[in-house]
């Protein structure tokens, strides 16, 4: 008894001996290879898709998983800027950014603790990813692979949705969460950051195939990917889709058959479902979509929920005073409001469900300013490099992803995967802006240029 006692007395000394020793090699790694900082990111996307939350480590306060990641992410970056000095003309926004958000966090744990913490974490994940992919160089080549990555990671998560399905649809109790049901509402089995994913995939094999063989290769897969984002009924992906089908097909492209034949695909597609989901061959599939877009439109279930929500946290920060309305109320503040009118009014305490509000909450009107303007510079240089012969397709298609993301981010919180791919767009831009190699264009590096 003694020796076990012993080993179990030792075991969190080893542990942190060995986070001593791991930790700054894995930082070193992280540094010096982009490819390793993106496998662990997706790796952590995945494993957070397949177990909805992982486990903890407590260590005085609960560290997860994605705490380890993201500070190594976050310390790689630092170390780049720092060692390195990377040329990022556009990033001093994003970097500004990040000044803001450590600053309502400091303040956050002097006035609210640990629940600062708490608060600050996932965008602490989003700021850390979208830097870490800036301080690299992107070729175009590179970030073809990437989206490679990307691709994968959508065909895993249609294969967990597909698993689920059949899985709830058989009612099979072994193979049942202990939660006892991945679906909080119909068919809804993953939540809508991973639905957004197959929609992005959908958009990328339906309009830009060409960027990757293993996009070309599971085109096959356009319609059941359509479907299945469809059947999943996370309405904003929906209007994510509506969007970034949009984008593709009328921002200009310069290889016009492509996006001609990808519009006569998606058309025919739409042209067949139609009179099969009216039939109502789908029975509860098409009855639960159904009343889900009906709940969408009449602003009923958590749509009218939020408005209200919306309406009373961007109250609360132009009704706090002139330094609530520049930087916002500290990260771990109250977040308590009420939806409805006096006679109904719903007591509501969960975040803002709009990244725009809620980094208005935190950061107030500087920070949610910096971020913004931040995506501004992105899509106007990727409009520039669009026009460009031998940039412009992937520009194009960087585009497309960018305004789906921006659009996903008005009912949904901060994405460190997405966060991750908007990064890589930064890098492009500023590659290619600090190659110069296009004798057509010049990409845009700040606002103060005419």
């Amino acid at each position: 008894m003694s020796i076990l006692h012993i080993v179990f007395t030792s075991i969190p000394y080893l542990f942190a001996m060995s986070m001593g020793v791991l930790l700054p090699f894995l930082a070193v790694m992280f540094y010096s290879h982009f490819s390793l900082g993106v496998w662990a990111i997706a790796s952590l996307f995945l494993l957070e898709t397949l177990f909805r939350v992982l486990p903890g480590l407590p260590l005085g306060i609960v560290l997860y998983p994605a705490d380890f990641v993201f500070i190594l992410v976050g310390g790689a970056a630092i170390l780049r800027l720092l060692l390195i000095g990377c040329r990022m003309e556009g990033a001093r926004f994003w970097l500004g950014f990040g000044v803001v958000l450590l600053l309502s966090f400091a303040m956050g744990i002097v006035r609210n603790g640990t629940a600062a913490g708490v608060d600050f974490r996932v965008y602490f994940y989003f700021w850390a990813a979208t830097l870490y992919a800036m301080t690299f160089p992107m070729t175009g080549e590179q970030v073809s692979r990437v989206i490679g990555i990307f691709a994968k990671i959508g065909l895993v998560i249609a294969g967990i949705v597909v698993y689920r399905w059949i899985v709830e649809g058989f009612d099979i109790t072994e193979l049942m969460p202990e939660f006892g049901s991945w679906s909080d509402a119909g068919f809804r089995v993953v939540i809508a950051d991973q639905t957004l994913i197959l929609a992005q995939l959908f958009l990328f094999i339906t309009f830009f195939a060409f960027l990757h063989p293993s996009l070309a290769s599971i085109r096959w897969l356009a319609g059941p990917l359509l479907l299945m984002v469809v059947v999943l009924q996370h309405r904003t992906v929906w209007l994510v889709l509506i969007v970034g089908v949009w984008a593709a097909l009328f921002i200009p492209s310069i290889a016009k058959v492509r996006s001609k034949n990808a519009m006569v695909g998606v058309l025919l597609f739409g042209l067949l479902m139609v009179p099969v989901a009216l039939s109502g061959k789908f029975g509860a599939v098409s009855e639960s979509v159904g009343a889900s877009a009906y709940r969408a439109a009449t602003l009923s279930d958590t749509a009218g929920e939020r408005l209200y929500s919306w309406q009373s946290l961007i109250g609360k920060v132009f009704g706090g005073g002139p330094l609530t309305i520049a930087i916002g109320e500290p990260f771990g503040s109250d977040n308590t409001r009420y939806s409805g009118d006096e006679f109904s009014a719903k007591k509501i305490s969960y975040q803002a469900h709009n990244f725009y509000v809620q980094t208005l909450l935190r950061t107030g009107v500087l920070g949610l300013g910096l971020c913004v303007v931040s995506f501004i510079w992105l899509l106007r240089n990727l409009n520039r490099l669009r026009r460009d012969v031998e940039h412009g397709e992937l520009a194009r298609a960087l585009m497309v992803l960018v305004v789906t993301q921006v659009v996903f981010y008005i009912p949904y919180g901060a994405n460190y995967l997405q966060a991750l791919l908007f990064g890589i767009s930064f890098a492009y831009v500023n590659h290619i802006a600090s190659r110069g190699r296009s004798a057509d264009i010049e990409p845009e590096v700040s606002f103060s240029r005419g």
